[in-house]
């Protein structure tokens, strides 16, 4: 019997994160008090679960200067369908 391992040039490169793009995906119904949403840096797939009230959430995304990606994907999105552009 034979194993064989992979050396790190012999692995699939991962997709590179574009650090300077933030992205938001909103999951609570619109009109809500308080919005839910998925937020993430780099890799809009890899993200995290924040709620904030309605008038604190427009402040951080004014601040973070996100991308909105759109609610009902069920699958996660990728940098090369929303193209993946090096400079802000």
């Amino acid at each position: 019997m034979t194993t064989t391992s992979l050396s790190p040039s012999d692995e699939v490169p991962a997709e590179p994160p574009v650090l300077h793009r933030k992205f938001v995906r909103v999951t609570s119904p619109e009109g809500s008090e308080f919005v839910q949403f998925e937020f993430s840096i780099g890799w809009p797939d890899l993200s995290a679960e924040l709620t904030l009230r309605r008038d604190q959430f427009e402040e951080f995304c004014e601040k973070q200067q996100v991308e909105f990606l759109e609610p009902g994907d069920a699958r996660p999105i990728s940098l090369d369908d929303i193209g993946n552009k090096e400079v802000p």
